[in-house]
């Protein structure tokens, strides 16, 4: 049997750890300030005021990142074992992930060391950080840029504590005269571990200031300068006067932001100062017992007593009982248990002749900083469900956590290994890592990201119609919910309809069998919603069709008169360049637009930059619109003039605007593509005077005629007068401003605020941010702001000139100006207006705003229900309309009710009104009519300048107009005919 030497009794000694204190301290001088960051844990920095030696609290700084407090402390403890004297909490510092920015808060101290305050004597410095790397695989510099604790600013940075800005080896030093190429580095370098520096400043009387560095020295020595591991630098004659920290932003993929946890921040007078401690002191000799030995083929083990709770049993072993205990390997270590119990395992198999084996306490391993065991996954759930991320992670016990969202936000009370989210909501969807600290250090998990499948909301219902039979008729929901969203629209309740799967159901040539309910299920892999039932009523033809003959106020217009294709003053248009040229003619009198025109200033071409073609306001947002620009369009000094399409052809990014110019018809054209989101005066859509069409900007013009348009949204107005434009008709014409569909004009200008980070989006950033989605945003911009306005400036005397009729025309979801008029006289009659969806859309944002504290504040996204306006003693008179959903069909006064100077005569005559489920029909004056104009008190109605209309024309009843102008009459390309047609004025 193998022979065994194992004494029972082992003393213990120390002498060979302890280093006896050979030096002594600088004496004591003063504490100037502490910093201990020991504010409530997920309190912002910014703005806290702990501490001592600080004129004021946390400031700024122009700061955009992360800076919280946290629960967790950084420690130290030296070579020797003696630990730095720290208080609860430290705090973390992130750059912004999302712009080039930093967070670089600064805070005053209450002194000023150096020129502009103590020279001639010296500063010591001193605090604890832990640098750690963003998450994810990054090439370059997997640290970020910038993580320095800088301390004198003044007008520039003079000496700065850190690392270079983007230093690839990642060392502390120091950085005088505030670039970052001066950095004198240490050879220690950054990561994820606890760094205590130590920093001194020699403000020398009338000469350059001298700085020294030390990273981890012992606390019980005043460092010398001439230690190997110090760094020094001549800075400049410096003064001392705040605190800044700088964690980098991220500029690029190859310098990300930079993450930092600063704990125990000292200023003082001597090393003493900013370096106190509890000293180590050894313990006393102990008395290990083995009570247990036993050997197996596989393992020895060794047991016994003796030890302290808190220490660590070492077994040590030999094949030479005599040879220098420094020579024995070491077998195993373990901690004592609570009771001073231990009990050591060598596994290696027994095979020398004799083998001898020892025990020793020891003191315990240096703290390991925290590393990530299991990182959280990303998680898919159901809005309402419960989401639960969990993290595990090794190293020195205790470890802190604490979980963000979005990089930026520290969770409340999230301070476990798991994250728990109830009742999860869209507003929840983001990514989500844990920050695991100790006394050693810091790591940050990978990002975890929650996505929350939403199920589908119905934002507005398809409506009920009534159509004439053989007409077209179109059924329309608004969802939100997670795409995708699938549709399928049923009649009569239960029967799918073929073919029928998307967000518009459109049946074409109607006939009497097709009448019934209507309504559509919408489905996502979260759930499906199904929607109100819509009526589909058909109506026999009418007996008498329409009359497109010109009426009211236009009707003496002939336009360029009737002339056959071939004379020389009829111009057909195919490109730009046809266009300017006809409009720059003296004799052209007929101008045929034959195909689609983009008259975008951008792609119009150089040559045609020119004459009639001239840069409007340059877009700002929208990407069609950056890309192509926007023209303006002069018609102008021009009598007898008729601009028409046969087929209906669409003027796409440029307004027409007429001066000068008289006898003009437009007819049968489609304008389109002339919107952008407003950033620029915060939704009052005042910085771009974009209208479809402007009658007599830069001059006066009388008798025009526009027929038979298309307007979708426009940033301004769809047709607009000014200068007392006058004997002004706008008939059988469609307003629909834009359908809010996947790949439409406004889908594309929000997709293009929603992927583009470096667009300037204060408003739309705010509306995302509190609890707006992207689709309602969309469903609540669509309609068109603004319609009709008659007279720009506040009594103008050229406003009494102005003549307006509108009649047979189709508004879809059209918020204001039918029209609002400044003087003069308008006459309003068979109009049909459905605001249907964009009440449904009011409610919406009612309902989004009213959960936001303090509401939208300065920005202005709203949608507006009006109809008809008077005012400055104008006189408008709606006759035989029907208007559906405005909460104010008829207005008086836009400034102050009680002045009567802005008030204007306006009445209704034989009207619909429908608000919801109510409806009304009959006169302002009726008992109990919905008709009585608002905010100022009704002025008996009367025409400027007349006693009657000048003028005959036809009325339809009021319940015939949805059939009438809803389907095939009204807008371009919706009516086939001789070509001819379109230049005369009267049909028989």
């Amino acid at each position: 049997m193998r022979s065994l030497s194992v004494p029972l009794r082992i003393p213990l000694s120390l002498a060979a750890l302890l280093a006896a204190l050979s030096a002594t301290f600088s004496v004591r001088a003063a504490l100037l300030a502490h910093e201990p960051f020991d504010a409530p844990p997920g309190s912002a920095v910014l703005g806290s005021a702990g501490g001592v030696g600080f004129s004021a609290p946390w400031q700024t700084n122009s700061s955009v990142g992360v800076a919280t407090n946290t629960a967790f402390a950084l420690s130290y403890t030296d070579s020797v074992g003696n630990a730095l004297t720290t208080t609860g909490g430290a705090a973390f510092f992130q750059g912004s992930t999302t712009a080039s920015g930093a967070m670089q808060p600064v805070r005053p101290f209450a002194f000023s060391r150096g020129t502009n305050g103590v020279d001639g004597a010296t500063t010591w410095v001193s605090f604890l950080i832990a640098r750690l790397g963003p998450t994810g695989t990054l090439t370059g510099n997997p640290y970020g840029r910038g993580a320095n604790v800088p301390h004198d600013l003044g007008t520039a940075q003079k000496l700065a504590i850190g690392n270079s800005s983007g230093a690839a080896t990642n060392t502390v030093g120091l950085i005088p005269q505030g670039a970052a190429g001066n950095l004198v580095s240490s050879t220690n370098t950054f990561g994820g571990a606890t760094n205590f520096v130590v920093v001194r400043i020699d403000h020398v009387t009338n000469g350059l200031d001298r700085a020294y560095l030390w990273v981890n020295p012992r606390l019980d020595l005043e460092p010398a300068l001439a230690d190997a591991g110090a760094v020094s630098s001549n800075a400049f004659d410096f003064s001392f006067d705040r605190l800044r920290v700088f964690a980098g932003g991220q500029s690029s993929a190859q310098q990300p932001y930079a993450e930092l946890i600063l704990d125990e921040y000292r200023v003082g007078e001597s090393f003493a100062d900013v370096a106190p401690h509890s000293p180590f002191t050894p313990p006393a000799p102990l008395a290990l017992v083995i009570t247990n030995f036993n050997v197996t083929p596989a393992a020895t083990t060794v047991a016994g007593v003796g030890g302290t709770n808190g220490g660590w049993a070492q077994l040590l072993t030999s094949a030479d009982l005599f040879a220098s205990p420094a020579t024995w390997a070491v077998a195993a270590t373990h901690p004592f248990d609570a009771a001073g119990r231990f009990h050591l395992t060598n596994f290696a198999a027994p095979t020398d002749a004799a083998r001898f084996f020892r025990v020793r306490a020891v003191p315990p391993p240096p703290p390991v900083p925290p590393f990530v065991l299991t990182q959280p996954a990303s998680l898919v759930v159901t809005q309402g469900q419960t989401a639960w991320f969990a993290v595990s992670a090794g190293g020195t016990a205790p470890l802190g956590y604490q979980w963000f969202f979005n990089l930026t936000n520290a969770l409340a009370a999230a301070t476990n290994t798991t994250l728990v989210i109830t009742n999860v909501q869209p507003a929840d969807a983001g990514g989500y890592l844990a920050l695991i600290s100790n006394g050693a250090g810091a790591v940050t998990s990978a990002v975890a990201t929650l996505t929350v499948l939403v199920p589908p909301t119905i934002t507005t219902q398809p409506q009920s119609q009534t159509v004439t039979v053989s007409n077209n008729v179109t059924f329309s929901v608004a969802a939100t919910g997670t795409a995708p969203l699938a549709y399928q629209w049923l009649f009569n309740t239960n029967t799918p309809l073929s073919g029928a799967t998307n967000a518009s159901l459109t049946l074409t040539n109607v006939q009497t069998n097709a009448a019934g309910a209507y309504r559509v299920v919408v489905t996502n892999a979260a759930g499906a919603v199904t929607s109100a039932v819509a009526v589909l009523t058909v109506q026999p033809a009418p007996t008498n069709g329409p009359d497109f003959s010109l009426y009211g106020f236009g009707a003496p217009t002939t336009g360029g008169g009737l002339l056959a294709d071939t004379d020389p003053n009829y111009r057909k248009v195919y490109t730009p360049g046809d266009f300017r040229l006809a409009l720059t003619s003296g004799t052209v009198k007929v101008i045929e637009i034959m195909n689609d025109l983009n008259l975008g200033w951008n792609e119009i071409g150089a040559t045609n930059q020119t004459g009639r073609f001239r840069s409007s306001t340059a877009p700002s947002l929208h990407p069609v619109l950056l890309a192509s620009g926007v023209t303006t369009v002069d018609i102008q000094d021009k009598n007898g003039l008729t601009i028409f399409s046969a087929n209906g052809a669409t003027i796409r990014r440029a307004e027409f605007n007429l001066k000068r110019a008289h006898n003009v018809i437009i007819r049968n054209l489609k304008f389109d593509e002339l919107w952008e989101w407003d950033e620029a005066t915060k939704g009052d859509y005042d910085a771009k005077d974009w209208d479809f069409i402007t009658i007599g900007d830069g001059g006066n013009c009388t008798n025009v005629w526009i027929d038979h348009c298309t307007f979708t949204k426009s940033y301004d107005g769809t047709v607009d007068l000014k200068d007392g434009a006058n004997h002004v008709t706008i008939s059988w014409c469609r307003f629909l401003g834009d359908d809010g569909a996947p790949g439409g004009f406004v889908w594309q200008q929000f997709n293009y605020l929603e992927t583009n980070n470096a667009v300037s989006k204060p408003m739309y950033s705010f509306l995302r941010s509190n609890g707006f989605s992207m689709n309602d945003i969309i469903t609540i911009a669509r309609s068109q702001k603004k319609g009709h306005l008659a007279g720009p400036t506040e009594f103008d005397p050229d406003n009494a000139n102005i003549r307006l009729t509108l009649h047979h025309n189709y508004y879809l979801n059209h918020q204001d100006r039918l029209p609002r008029l400044r003087a003069g006289n308008a006459h309003v009659f068979n109009v049909y207006l459905n605001n249907t969806a964009a009440r449904a859309a009011k409610l919406l944002r009612d309902a989004k705003v009213a959960a936001i504290p303090g509401g939208l504040g300065a920005y202005k996204f709203d949608v507006t229900l009006n109809g008809a306006i008077s005012t400055e003693g104008g006189a408008v008179l709606v006759e035989k309309c029907h208007l559906i959903d405005l909460t104010a069909p008829l207005r008086n006064n836009q400034v102050s009710p009680t002045n009567a100077a802005y008030t204007g005569k306006i009445r209704a005559a034989d009207t619909i009104h429908t608000l919801g489920a109510s409806t009304f029909r009959g006169d302002t004056e009726t008992p109990g009519s919905t008709l009585v104009p608002v905010p100022a008190p009704l002025l008996p109605f009367s025409w400027n300048g007349f006693a009657a209309l000048p003028y005959s024309y036809p009325l339809r009843d009021p319940s015939e107009l949805a059939a009438l102008l809803t389907t095939g009459n009204t807008g371009a390309g919706t009516v086939t005919w001789a070509k001819t047609n379109w230049l005369k004025t009267l049909y028989p």
